[in-house]
């Protein structure tokens, strides 16, 4: 006689979550390390918008607060920093889950050595985005351990590639804030800002409304958008 447990296993359709929980299957695979290529995007980019304002604060050291542009670059620093701690912590978390599923007994039999290598590159590329966090904020608690007054969230333009890249190298997507107005970008419906971050793959604008009445061009990271 199955326990009440069991017999609701029995009757679990095969999509069922309490199914794929305890034995997963290939598609399960496929979606966590989908979902797991996604986060990496967005915490790979948004690392790039951190280490070139890291960069460039760094440049102006000993100014400190007292400089306006400093100030700004110091406290936008900061932000764009909280939201990669959010995208790692996201991504370190798939990561486990990516890893937890790729060898389980279910699935670890059908993963093949192509496979089992790219799921070993994403998590390498998950535990380096944790050692970039722990080190920028070794370099905050050195350098800058306290933010600047509040300054204004005006308009500013984010920080372009080298003009020639590397062979092979492609322009990576931008992570960007929009305090107000809305974002728009090629092909996508706007989005309001309300000061929040945007992963921008593409030309876009900002626009004071909805109606996007602004020029697409070419967005950079750690930009902030506006007036």
């Amino acid at each position: 006689m199955l326990l009440p447990f069991l017999v609701t296993l029995a009757r679990a359709e095969p999509h069922d979550p309490v199914i794929a929980s305890l034995a997963p299957g290939p598609s399960e695979l496929e979606e966590a390390q989908t979902e797991l290529e996604e986060r990496l995007r967005i915490a790979e980019a948004t690392s790039r918008a951190v280490a070139r304002l890291q960069g460039a604060a760094s440049a102006k050291l000993g100014v400190g607060c007292s400089d306006p542009d400093q100030a700004e670059l110091l406290n936008r620093l900061r932000i764009f920093a909280d939201a990669w701690h959010d995208a790692v912590q996201r991504t370190r978390v798939q990561a486990d889950r990516l890893a937890t599923t790729a060898n389980a007994p279910t699935v670890a039999l059908i993963v093949d050595d192509e496979r089992r290598e790219i799921i070993g590159d994403r998590l390498a590329r998950s535990d380096l985005q944790v050692e970039a966090w722990l080190e920028l904020v070794a370099w905050f608690r050195r350098v800058s351990p306290r933010a600047c007054d509040p300054t204004p969230l005006l308009a500013v333009p984010g920080f372009p590639p080298p003009s020639l890249l590397a062979a092979g190298e492609e322009r990576s997507p931008a992570v960007v804030l929009v305090p107000t107005g809305f974002l728009c970008q090629v092909g996508k419906a706007p989005q309001p800002g309300g000061g929040r971050l945007f992963l921008v793959d593409g030309p876009a604008c900002w626009s004071v409304g909805a109606e996007c009445s602004c020029e697409p061009g070419e967005i950079y990271p750690a930009a902030v958008l506006g007036p």
